[in-house]
C-alpha cells in the first residue's frame, strides 16, 4: 500500500467490516464481477474518501488485495491511525523516504498488534 492510498483501504477497511457485520459474504466473487456489485460497492467506498479520485478499477483492485491480506492491513491502519501517516524515519537524517508503507515492529519478539509497531517507507525498512 502507497502512502497516497491510505484514504482508499481506510475505507475500504470500513465498508468490509460492515459487510462481514451485516453477513454479506465480502470475499464473494460476485462484488467484482457483476456490474451492478461493482458499481455499488465503489459508491460505498467512494462516499468515505471525497476529495480523493481512484478509478473503479483501482478501488476493485484493492478491494480484492484487503480480503486477501485482511490481518496484515488491519494491522497497518490501525498502527497508522494510532501513530499517524508518516514514515517514522521521517525528518530524522536518515534520507529520502518511498511512497510504499510498512510495518516496522518494535518489539520483535511481542504480540503482533498496533502498539508494538510504527510506519515506515519501505525503503527504510530494507535498509534496516
Amino acid at each position: 500500500m502507497k502512502f497516497s492510498e491510505f484514504f482508499l483501504y481506510n475505507s475500504i477497511h470500513d465498508v468490509y467490516l460492515g459487510f462481514e457485520r451485516s453477513h454479506l459474504k465480502p470475499r464473494s466473487a460476485d462484488w467484482l464481477i457483476y456490474h451492478d456489485k461493482r458499481k455499488q460497492l465503489t459508491d460505498l467506498i467512494s462516499k468515505n474518501f471525497e476529495g480523493n479520485t481512484f478509478s473503479e478499477e483501482k478501488i476493485l483492485k484493492a478491494w480484492d488485495d484487503f480480503g486477501k491480506n485482511k490481518e496484515k492491513y488491519k494491522l497497518l491502519l490501525s498502527v497508522a491511525n494510532t501513530f499517524g501517516r508518516r514514515c517514522f524515519y521521517e525528518h530524522r537524517n536518515k534520507g529520502v523516504c518511498s511512497d510504499t508503507m510498512c510495518i516496522e515492529h518494535l518489539l520483535t519478539s511481542g504480540p503482533n498488534k498496533a502498539e508494538n509497531c510504527v510506519i515506515v517507507c519501505k525503503r527504510h525498512a530494507m535498509g534496516r
